[in-house]
């Protein structure tokens, strides 16, 4: 009895008791290993049986068998199953089919491996099988969404919609939205409003971002003192009143709102931006009323400027050099008050700032004082005519002769004292006298500067002077009043 096996040669089926010794061939079973006979003289199953000769009596074998226990392996490719699958089996195992694993982020596709052509999502094993067997599992990516709500807002490159857990990790396109700032995104994962989202490799789910807003503030600049806005950080559509202030030493030269000029615009120091929708660069440009002068320690110093000058009024004195004594070698400084452009002054007054209003002047002066409106060096001589600069040196206040180098230094508005060569003959110093302080007795002793250069100075009535006088002069047929 081969119980279901079978032999390549098969057993004798008889024998008597000369036959030679033989030895029964072992049989084989598909899916069994071989096991033993059992039967006639055999206490247990025995591999290995052989009749001797000599042997007698009829003789009843029976083959024994164990099933082969096969190995099952698996490739979960990362992912996991509830219950394990069975790792071994043999033909009498009763059909089994294999539990499908799980993994996050992916669907299962299928098992592939032993008879199987392609990826199967569902694989028995049936009772009968034999042979090892080898399964793994494929996957396929899920697929997720992401919506967008950019509650009024734009991305010039569009955001993904969808993403799987193979994805490369990317970042939000923040959007845009006109007069309002972004103030972030809410939604998956996000706890506040974020600004840079992020979305990792190895996420899933699908996923929801909304944009929040915030108004957009805008920026007042403003160049200009005494220029101020109602509102400096004004939202889209708010309007912004710029004042500037009263200030009786300055005039309103332009006002510029970006560039466009308002000036005709503004009313009572007032200008008002209708509907700011942007930032606002506010520039406003002053033209002084007065002349700002400082007068030093010593309480006297030259001066000049470009535009005409009041001193009227003013606790600092303003004098011209209107004549010259070569007896005494000293220059007389008159009082003026309306001072033109370009004339060279003495001013006397406390140490302080004073501001002088600026005019149109009606007067003309002949004036021994030369005007510099910019810094220079002043040589010594200038033709027929010697320089002198005020200074306060080892002989004290007085107008000193300017250096041969021509290195002596003056600052911008300041003026010298120009002399005749012919009257200073080689002074060094020549001094001066304030008509109010010390008023000489007769105007006459001192030369009127340029005399030489008048073609004619007349009184009011038509008669011809040899010098200036006080009060009107007819000076080159203009009238001119020296006081």
């Amino acid at each position: 009895d081969l119980a279901g096996g079978a032999v390549a040669t098969p057993n004798p089926a008889t024998y008597n008791i000369e036959t030679a010794a033989f030895a029964l061939t072992n049989p084989t079973r598909e899916g069994y290993t071989f096991a033993g006979w059992t039967g006639t003289d055999l206490t247990a199953a025995t591999t290995a049986v052989t009749i001797a000769k000599g042997s007698i009596g009829d003789r009843s074998y029976v083959a024994t068998w164990t099933p082969i226990t096969y190995n099952v392996t698996y490739d979960l490719a990362g992912g996991a199953v509830a219950t394990d699958n069975p790792a071994t089996y043999n033909i009498e195992s009763a059909a089994f089919t294999l539990t499908n694993p799980t993994r996050n982020g992916y669907t299962f596709a299928g098992w592939t491996g032993t008879d199987l052509g392609a990826a199967t999502a569902t694989v028995t094993v049936a009772k009968g099988s034999m042979g090892n067997r080898t399964y793994t599992a494929t996957w396929t990516p899920v697929t997720y969404t992401i919506t967008y709500d950019l509650a009024g807002g734009t991305v010039s490159t569009a955001n993904p919609t969808s993403y799987n857990i193979e994805t490369a990790a990317f970042t939000l396109n923040n959007p845009t939205r006109e007069h309002y700032l972004f103030a972030g995104w809410t939604g998956t994962d996000l706890t506040s409003a974020t600004e840079e989202v992020s979305v990792a490799k190895g996420s899933t789910g699908n996923r929801s971002y909304t944009a929040t807003w915030t108004e957009a503030t805008y920026a007042v600049s403003i160049s200009g003192a005494g220029v101020t806005a109602s509102n400096n950080s004004p939202k889209y559509g708010e309007s912004v009143t710029i004042t500037i202030a009263d200030d009786p030493d300055r005039t309103l030269s332009a006002l510029t709102i970006n560039g466009t000029d308002v000036t005709s615009s503004v009313a009572d120091g007032k200008y008002t931006i209708a509907s700011v929708s942007g930032d606002v660069a506010v520039v406003a440009t002053f033209a002084s009323t007065k002349e700002f002068i400082t007068i030093g320690s010593l309480g006297i110093c030259t001066f000049s400027c470009s535009k005409d000058l009041d001193f009227t009024g003013s606790d600092v004195r303003a004098y011209i050099a209107g004549g010259y004594n070569k007896g005494t070698n000293t220059v007389l400084l008159v009082r003026v008050y309306d001072v033109p452009a370009g004339t060279g002054v003495i001013l006397k007054g406390a140490a302080g700032t004073y501001k002088v209003p600026y005019v149109t002047s009606q007067a003309y002066y002949v004036n021994m004082l030369v005007a510099q409106l910019t810094a220079a060096n002043i040589s010594q001589t200038s033709g027929t005519m010697t320089n002198y600069l005020l200074g306060n040196a080892e002989d004290g206040l007085g107008f000193y002769l300017a250096k041969a180098d021509g290195t002596s230094k003056l600052a911008a508005q300041r003026a010298y004292l120009q002399v005749p060569t012919a009257f200073v003959a080689g002074e060094s110093k020549v001094r001066y006298i304030f008509e109010d302080d010390a008023v000489p007795t007769d105007i006459a002793d001192f030369e009127m500067y340029n005399k030489k250069q008048i073609n004619g100075i007349y009184n009011m009535s038509g008669q011809k002077l040899d010098g200036v006088q006080r009060g009107l002069n007819i000076i080159d047929g203009k009238k001119v009043l020296i006081k």
